[in-house]
């Protein structure tokens, strides 16, 4: 009962930054950090957190945060950021399956893009949802 309740309201994190990464191209951080220390307070309250789980939660989104470093925000610096409250509140491995369908799917739309020409970026958090609903639904 206590993951089903992580996996909702990760669900509801991701649906409520997806209309603003779709429009503004960006994140607001705010809602960032309430859902960060919010997903620290539960994990602190239902479970035993400790240090090995904690670097588990937080390494996808960490590499995602190099990545946007090391490409100079091409893959963007608040997607990774995103990612790594995601694994706060839904773990590591289930963040790495999410995060794999996403990039996946957010591969396969750019090739389209390209493929018509179009240079636009592409926003990651729509894919990141539909990765996750894909992963509650196979994983």
């Amino acid at each position: 009962m206590v993951q089903k309740t992580a996996y909702g309201i990760a669900l509801l994190f991701l649906a409520i930054l997806t209309p603003e990464d779709i429009r503004e191209r960006r994140i607001s951080v705010s809602k960032l950090l309430f859902f960060a220390v919010t997903g620290i307070g539960f994990r602190l309250a239902v479970s035993s957190f400790s240090g090995y789980e904690m670097i588990g939660c937080l390494i996808t989104g960490g590499f995602l945060i190099l990545l946007s470093i090391l490409t100079k925000e091409e893959i963007g610096f608040g997607d990774g950021i995103a990612v790594t409250v995601l694994g706060l509140w839904t773990g590591g491995w289930f963040t790495f399956i999410t995060v794999c369908i996403a990039l996946l799917l957010s591969g396969i739309c750019g090739c389209l893009f390209w493929a018509l020409h179009k240079r636009e970026t592409v926003p990651f958090m729509p894919f990141l949802l539909i990765g996750m609903e894909v992963s509650l639904l196979y994983a």
